[in-house]
């Protein structure tokens, strides 16, 4: 008999556990009863989402936009925009200006620096051109500075070289926006000229001398209460290369040093390959014979 219980025992056993596998849900009461306690169960782990694009597409017929350049703002004044060429680009209808402002300062013309000293300055006209980097590459060799008159037109047209200019060391100034005789122009149209090559040199944000040289050299009594009125003074030279004409670059360079002295303001102009050629060996010939080069701010007081 006792044998038989023990193995009725085992049977109900063997039938209970193969119930549980039969019915998971049985299972329920005891993992909720587990959780109340506290304690782990083993979790399923989600799968880990897709990942992301880096980059967001563009919608369809769109292209990547191209990088904008920082360029600077320019003066939009009419007439005067940075897509005429220098030689086509129209200055605005003197009558624009209404009134031309009052005198505030004596304007000095100077034809040489106010020295005895024995120093030359060299200025570069008509630029900036495609020749100003070479120029500016002897400039730095020789380590020489030098003033540089721009023109407004050729500025808003080719304004890289005009920042290379002042980070190489050298000034700008003022020669008018599209060189023409001012003598022949009246007031306001003299005014304009002026004023708008400051303008196209203010909009490419650069810094320059309150200093104008009329185109030629031609000045009159009207350019002269012009300057007074902008409160710039005139400057001139007295040593004159004319390196414009070309010729053989041995005649230029006899010409310069021929009538150099203390105080000599030296004109050449850009764009001109005779000048390349010449400007080496005026300067090493000028120091030979003891001068030294400055600027002109170095010895004109500005206004």
């Amino acid at each position: 008999m006792r044998n038989l219980l023990i193995n009725l025992g085992f049977f109900l056993a063997n039938l209970g556990l193969l119930a549980l596998l039969l019915c998971p849900s049985v299972t329920a009461p005891m993992e909720s009863a587990v959780q109340e306690e506290g304690l782990s169960m083993p979790l399923e782990i989600a799968p880990l989402p897709a990942e992301e694009a880096e980059t967001t597409p563009l919608p369809a017929g769109e292209e990547v936009p191209q990088s904008q350049g920082n360029e600077p703002e320019l003066p939009r004044l009419e007439g005067l925009t940075p897509d005429s060429p220098p030689e086509t680009a129209a200055a605005p209808e003197a009558d624009k200006v209404e009134s031309v402002p009052e005198a505030v300062e004596i304007c000095q013309v100077y034809r040489r620096l106010p020295t005895k000293d024995k120093v030359v300055a060299l200025t570069f006209d008509d630029g900036p051109g495609k020749l100003t980097k070479k120029l500016l590459k002897i400039l730095a060799k020789k380590k020489v500075p030098a003033t540089f008159f721009l023109l407004g037109n050729s500025a808003l047209n080719n304004p890289k070289p005009v920042k290379a200019i002042t980070d190489g060391g050298c000034e700008l100034a003022l020669h008018t926006w599209s060189h023409p005789n001012l003598t022949e122009l009246k007031k306001e149209k003299i005014y304009w000229q002026a004023e708008a090559c400051a303008a196209a040199l203010a909009g490419l944000e650069a810094d320059f001398l309150p200093l104008l040289r009329p185109p030629y050299g031609r000045w009159d009594d009207e350019v002269l209460a012009v300057c007074q009125r902008l409160n710039c003074h005139m400057v001139l030279w007295d040593v004159d290369s004319r390196d414009w004409e070309g010729g053989p670059a041995a005649k230029v360079l006899a010409r310069v040093l021929d009538n150099l002295k203390p105080g000599s303001i030296v004109l050449f102009h850009e764009g001109k390959n005779v000048t390349l050629e010449v400007l080496p060996k005026f300067i090493d010939e000028a120091k030979a014979r003891g001068y030294r080069f400055v600027l002109l701010s170095d010895y004109i007081p500005l206004p």
